[in-house]
């Protein structure tokens, strides 16, 4: 079993604000390790999941499942809201470039935080099963507004977390998604798409 490794470092960074190794010079990576530094010591992560989704009571609003479930897991994690006031206070001192490096390390960690969530979940495979890809309400085809029906099933408010009107997610740096399961008899092409996440390479759940 991985630990949750809460470290992050500049090569993390780098591919989030789309610069390349070779292009990072002393005063960018200054920076980025500023961020990374005000980051961890801002956030406060948080994470909850659920293994199996009871199918009778828990239904997507509008999303179709791409084949029939076997079973449903679903996942949120977040670094609360003290980010989002420095986010706030960086735009306001007209800081946007250092606000950008601080907003896309606080993207590095908290997909960081998700790849663990979604590792325990990949964890529970049984051998008459296999998973897709995880998922996220706003991404793909998968419509926003099922981040509502998520966070009710999961109480994300019990870490913080709420939905907005727009279906948007408060602390900003929050992230739902879910990880379908289907008989393993099933072909399907989602089953074949590799997820790269979790520091598992190759995946040992994966195909």
């Amino acid at each position: 079993m991985i630990e949750l490794d809460l470290s992050l470092s500049v090569q993390e960074v780098l591919p989030w604000i789309k610069v390349k190794p070779e292009n990072l010079d002393a005063e960018l990576k200054d920076n980025i390790e500023k961020a990374i530094e005000e980051v961890l010591t801002l956030s406060s992560i948080s994470y909850v999941y659920n293994l199996e989704a009871d199918l009778d009571f828990f239904e997507f609003d509008v999303y179709q499942p791409p084949f029939p479930l076997k079973r449903l897991s679903l996942g949120c994690a977040s670094l609360g809201g003290d980010i989002d006031s420095a986010f706030d206070y960086y735009s306001k001192k007209g800081m946007e470039h250092y606000r950008y490096l601080l907003e896309n390390s606080a993207n590095a960690l908290v997909e960081k935080v998700v790849d663990y969530v979604n590792f325990l979940i990949c964890s529970s495979k049984t051998d008459d099963e296999k998973q897709s890809f995880r998922k996220s309400p706003g991404i793909g085809r998968v419509p926003i507004i099922e981040n509502k029906r998520i966070a009710e099933y999961l109480f994300v408010d019990r870490i913080g977390v709420k939905v907005n009107n727009n279906y948007s997610l408060f602390p900003k740096k929050t992230v739902i998604f879910f990880v379908e399961w289907g008989d393993f008899r099933i072909k399907h092409h989602e089953f074949k798409k590799r997820c790269n996440h979790c520091g598992q390479s190759p995946c040992i759940y994966r195909i």
